[in-house]
């Protein structure tokens, strides 16, 4: 009908309709309408319409590509999908958006051809553009935990799934994320839940992080736990550094430990409420995260130093250039090492008379109290012996 329409109006401007840009406009809209209907529906995208725009002469779009490669994807034809990927790259490789990379996830994802997944990944981490979205990194989590629950074939069933290692890569990816600025939030619910229970058995601990060749972020898991007080199953993860108590459940007080993962998670936040702070404590103060060293078994170990902007610090009185000290004692006991310093800091110093003898007057006292401790050495038996250095020696 859209079609129909857009003849009309380009019959009555002597246009070709189907040359247009509104022509593939709306070729596009339908391939999208088709893609929510039926698997026949959407096996009509890449065969009967995507061949009758060429017929047609309507040109085709990024958006006409992306769309027959997720339709392709969708029924299950991946090679067919790379193949159309490849010649965009080779081809129109500026114009490549994260569309393509997305659809060729989801089919090889739906074909669990897993190891393609990983190179599209990598190949999206390390290309840095097109740029990955939320929706690609869902897609590529997904496809480790399918595979982390692909059972393995066999007399190997009865030992458990060993395929469960694959989401040893979840921490990793996780990092790639921070890395390219997707937020972990933006997950799905159940991805989540599959997410959070990856990092609970795989997370590097603060014990371990070390001799693991220093793989970053890939404790953020417990630390987040420790400093919000979580720290109710720490006994159950192996962790050697810290001692904790058993944790037992108060909602049954008879058990001797609670299970894992079956307590309800104390609320602890990082931040007081808005009554309980300073008024525009944002604006008028400063606040330091530190971490304590006394008592440090106890709780958080972290504490918000928090300061007024106005508040001077302990040893302002050494950072001021000039101050009361300074004025009271300055002639009585002179500072050599100010000497020539202040004279290039301070305007009325510059080339005045009485700071250049005083300067001067400095130099005599010191050059010349130099000369009679040599004399005094010299004329002395041997400066070694005791007492030799003592004017009035007792015979």
């Amino acid at each position: 009908m859209g079609m129909a329409v857009l003849r009309a109006e380009s019959g009555l401007r002597g246009h070709h309709a189907e040359g247009t840009a509104a022509a593939a406009q709306l070729t596009n809209a339908l391939m999208e309408t088709l893609l929510t209907c039926g698997y026949t529906h959407v096996r009509a995208v890449p065969s009967s319409l995507y061949d009758r725009m060429g017929a047609a002469g309507v040109s085709p779009t990024m958006r006409t590509y992306e769309l027959v490669m997720l339709a392709l994807s969708l029924e299950g034809n991946t090679a067919e999908a790379a193949s159309v990927h490849r010649f965009l790259r080779e081809r129109h490789g500026e114009h490549l958006t994260v569309g393509s990379f997305n659809a060729l996830l989801l089919g090889h994802r739906e074909d669990r051809a897993f190891d393609r997944c990983d190179a599209l990944w990598q190949e999206l981490v390390d290309l840095r553009w097109p740029r990955a979205n939320v929706l690609s990194a869902e897609l590529y989590l997904r496809s480790i935990v399918d595979h982390s629950y692909t059972p393995t074939s066999g007399p190997l069933q009865r030992f458990g799934n060993i395929s469960t290692v694959e989401k040893k890569k979840v921490p990793l990816v996780l990092a790639q994320m921070a890395d390219l600025g997707i937020p972990r939030t933006h997950l799905s619910r159940a991805l989540t839940d599959e997410v959070e229970d990856a990092l609970r058995k795989f997370s590097l601990y603060r014990d371990r992080f070390y001799q693991w060749g220093r793989a970053v972020k890939q404790f953020d898991f417990i630390e987040f736990r420790r400093r919000n007080g979580w720290m109710y199953d720490l006994h159950l993860m192996n962790t050697a550094t810290r001692q904790s108590a058993v944790a037992r459940d108060p909602t049954n007080p008879n058990a001797s430990v609670a299970a894992a993962g079956t307590m309800e998670l104390p609320a602890f936040f990082s931040e007081r409420p808005s009554w309980e702070r300073q008024a525009l404590e944002g604006v008028l103060f400063t606040s330091d995260r530190r971490e304590r060293t006394e008592d440090v078994r106890a709780g958080d170990f972290y504490y918000d130093d928090t300061r007024s902007i106005q508040a001077r610090g302990s040893t302002w009185m050494n950072q001021v250039p000039q101050s009361r000290y300074d004025q009271l004692y300055g002639v009585g006991h002179p500072d050599i090492a100010k000497i020539g310093i202040r004279r290039h800091l301070d305007v009325e110093y510059v080339n005045r008379q009485e700071v250049m003898d005083r300067d001067a007057a400095l130099m005599r006292k010191s050059v010349s109290g130099g000369r009679r401790l040599r004399q005094r050495v010299e004329g002395a038996r041997t400066h070694r012996n005791e007492g030799s250095l003592v004017r009035g020696k007792k015979k």
